[in-house]
């Protein structure tokens, strides 16, 4: 790395000149030391190079969560574009956020299958007797977070009972201690009130999400949340309350 990029680039020829299996084999060391000291970007490009295609899922299936949150949301598209479909399927924790950021960039048919072969797979898991307890209860918080992903779509296309459906089944499945996804839920269900009833009730659903997002300290959910909740109270004319909340949110973001 610290070579003149000339000369390191005569010793890259030279390398590849060699033995396949030797690159192969430096590319896969690279990869394991990058994924072990958390530079999870370089072991993912590494572990392609390899041509391990189910290695490279299983490491961006592991870091695909904290990419996701930290707003990676291109590399996750990039990759989930490069890898071959039934591979992702194979991973549920990867087609889960791969489908997430598709519904962002209006691929909302192609989220769906990969969100539904997510499902199954959980499920499998689940409802194996052999697996471990640790797997299982894994796998529970996981499709909590896929029926989630399925709430957020269906409230985007505008179908206010699969919503509602998939709301409460990811509540069945997640706990308190995922702040962050019932955040989700409750803003899906704040979108499907908009919808399908009183203006008052979507403010409220918008007020839980709001509340839920200040514990999992996302800013997103948090500036998202609070603004619908002002939107909605707007639309009720209750203009004070309104203003109150768009300035907390400011200052909150500040």
């Amino acid at each position: 790395y610290r070579y003149h990029h000339l000369f390191a680039e005569l010793l890259r020829q030279r390398l590849h000149s060699g033995k396949k299996e030797t690159v192969v084999d430096l590319h896969d060391k690279a990869s394991r030391w990058f994924n072990d000291n958390s530079i999870p970007l370089f072991a993912i490009e590494h572990a392609i190079k390899t041509g391990n295609l189910e290695k490279t899922v299983e490491i961006l299936g592991g870091k695909a969560e904290a990419m996701w949150q930290n707003g990676q949301h291109a590399a996750i598209l990039r990759y989930g574009d490069i890898l071959p479909d039934e591979i992702i399927k194979k991973n549920a924790d990867f087609s889960l956020y791969y489908s997430s950021v598709l519904i962002i960039a209006g691929k909302d048919k192609r989220a769906e299958a990969f969100l539904s072969s997510a499902e199954l797979l959980a499920k499998s898991i689940i409802d194996d007797k052999n697996s471990a307890k640790e797997d299982a209860r894994y796998y529970k918080q996981l499709l909590g977070k896929i029926y989630s992903v399925f709430a957020s779509l269906y409230s985007k296309s505008a179908d206010p009972e699969k919503t509602y459906d998939y709301c409460k089944s990811a509540m069945e499945n997640l706990s308190e201690d995922d702040p962050f996804w019932l955040s989700w839920v409750w803003y899906s269900i704040g979108w499907a009130k908009e919808r399908s009833g009183p203006v008052s009730e979507s403010a409220g659903a918008f007020e839980k999400g709001l509340a839920y997002a200040k514990q999992s300290g996302n800013i997103y959910l948090i500036s998202t949340n609070a603004y619908n909740v002002a939107y909605m109270e707007q639309r009720m004319g209750r203009y004070a309350s309104a203003y109150r909340k768009c300035s907390d949110l400011i200052k909150e973001i500040k």
